[in-house]
């Protein structure tokens, strides 16, 4: 098990031109706030959970950053998926988060 800090979100719009998604300051804010009540989200592939997908590891903690205007977490990985990032198969993430 590796723990590293990773850049998971920042403002903008994403997803496709049939279903652009609108990622504000104000929800990346409300998520760091949120966590610790939810103390940490499983680390998949693919955005909604399902049972048969292995859970690679998780989110511990996140921390927005104002200046920057990032939102990183704390990810406890398994060993199978730290070796895969570092050795660069996994250079960016995506997550899914409810409003």
């Amino acid at each position: 098990m590796k723990t590293r800090v990773r850049e998971l979100a920042k403002p903008g719009i994403f997803g496709s031109e049939d279903n652009p998604q609108v990622v504000a300051e104000k929800d990346l804010q409300e998520i760091a706030e949120t966590f610790p009540e939810i103390g940490k989200a499983p680390v998949t592939f693919g955005h909604w959970p399902d049972p048969a997908r292995p859970r690679l590891g998780n989110v511990i903690a996140v921390t927005w950053d104002p200046t920057a205007k990032v939102l990183t977490g704390t990810i406890e990985e398994q060993d199978e998926l730290a070796k895969a990032v570092d050795d660069g198969y996994y250079p960016d993430v995506s997550i899914g988060a409810k409003r």
